[in-house]
């Protein structure tokens, strides 16, 4: 992987060079002398940055999937904060990968409404309700959202 390669993957799963570089479990000197070239790029990350972009592939994938079987609407649930978005099941080196395929689908499907995640009003409409937090009960709450 060269440097135009990395800086395009860095840019494309929504990277700062700081936030790569907490991923990559190295200093962002490394990965600013990735991006200028001037060192190359270690297989290891290059290997990395690949395994994340196949997880938003799969991701985008399954997501696009469901879109298109459905009637209307659909309102995907958008994260600011990485604390919100990470569940037990959650690898934290996926949220912004996770935010580069939503905002593909929103710019690929014209249904796709992109809601703002809500914790204190999320956790109140869950209270009401009785239920234990899971991704299927965002995305209702997220519908309710735009509707």
């Amino acid at each position: 992987m060269n440097n135009t390669e990395f800086e395009a993957v860095r840019r494309l799963l929504f990277f700062s060079q700081r936030e790569l570089a907490e991923v990559l479990q190295v200093r962002e000197n490394s990965v600013k002398r990735w991006c200028r070239g001037t060192h190359p790029v270690p297989e290891g990350v290059a290997e990395t940055l690949r395994r994340l972009c196949a997880w938003r592939d799969t991701a985008y994938n399954e997501l696009a999937d469901a879109i298109e079987a459905h009637d209307g609407v659909v309102a995907l649930t958008w994260y600011n904060d990485m604390d919100d978005w990470l569940m037990d099941e959650d690898d934290p080196a996926c949220f912004r990968p996770y935010q580069s395929a939503l905002a593909e689908l929103y710019a690929t499907f014209e249904q796709v409404r992109l809601v703002a995640f809500d914790r204190m009003a999320y956790q109140d409409w869950l209270r009401d309700l009785g239920y234990k937090d899971n991704r299927q009960f965002r995305s209702q709450w997220a519908a309710l959202q735009i509707k």
